[in-house]
């Protein structure tokens, strides 16, 4: 438990750390647009085991080529090869232990391995090595939202497009990110574009769909009750253990039907 407790609280570290980065950002250069290499379609398109293929193939021919090993290990956690994953980025790091594009591979695994705290050791890591690497970025915002750290994640996300909008997952995790009518928009494009599989293309364009329905109901809400404010009393503190505290209870009416609602802290419930 004590390691839990102690990731929670390197994460506050972890914040005011990032900000520093992020003022450093202010200094990198932003990506060209670029065709989508090979291996990149063979990922867009489904076929992993392709991926992995032309991934090794060039990895062979460029061993010093860290983005084309960072890309493989990517490939490989699609395909749940965890263990190889792991494996192939820490042999590697053994010959190039600063490297942005390796550190930010293994925080993606160790996120899949379920180790946030020794994800975050390396996160920091890859900060100081390159804060202008755009994918770092992106993997900020993922151990951002996992700890319900919405508004910084957003912020991270941004952070990426700025800096390398012409990344397929980066610009499609941006343009899920934006406002309602923004969202609509970009999704077009995207879709315009042809740089999604099959699977991606329908679930594009039904959330076109269902957005678009969103945005064309123009029907208000009106309260049915006129009372203003209310104190209501907590019934039951839920604890899972003498020093952690998971929620609490309260007593309601659902359509004349008393139920009970548990409330979260919201913050993992330690005390």
């Amino acid at each position: 438990m004590s390691r839990i407790v102690s990731f929670f609280l390197a994460l506050l570290g972890l914040a005011v750390f990032c900000l520093t980065g992020e003022a450093q950002t202010n200094e990198c250069s932003v990506a060209q647009p670029r065709s989508l290499s090979e291996e990149q379609r063979a990922l867009i398109r489904g076929e992993l085991q392709q991926a992995e293929t032309l991934y090794r193939l060039k990895v062979a021919q460029q061993p010093k080529n860290h983005e084309l090993t960072a890309g493989l290990v990517r490939t490989m956690l699609s395909e749940q090869k965890v263990d190889e994953a792991d494996s192939t980025v820490k042999t590697a790091l053994a010959t190039a232990p600063q490297s942005v594009e390796l550190l930010t591979a293994e925080a993606e695994v160790q996120y899949r391995q379920g180790i946030p705290w020794d994800k975050q050791k390396t996160l920091e890591a890859a900060l100081k090595a390159d804060p202008c690497y755009p994918r770092l970025h992106l993997t900020f915002a993922r151990y951002y939202l996992f700890s319900s750290y919405h508004a910084t994640a957003s912020r991270e996300i941004k952070l990426a497009h700025q800096l390398d909008q012409y990344d397929p997952e980066i610009r499609w995790t941006w343009i899920t990110n934006l406002p309602l009518k923004q969202r609509v928009e970009e999704l077009e494009k995207y879709l315009a574009a042809g740089e999604t599989d099959a699977v991606g293309l329908r679930h594009g364009q039904r959330e076109v769909s269902l957005l678009q329905g969103r945005g064309d109901n123009k029907g208000t809400c009106q309260l049915t009750s006129t009372v203003s404010s209310a104190e209501i009393p907590f019934s039951t503190a839920l604890m899972n253990r003498a020093n952690y505290l998971r929620g609490w209870e309260i007593d309601v009416y659902v359509n004349n039907h008393k139920s009970r609602l548990e409330v979260a802290t919201g913050s993992s419930g330690y005390t």
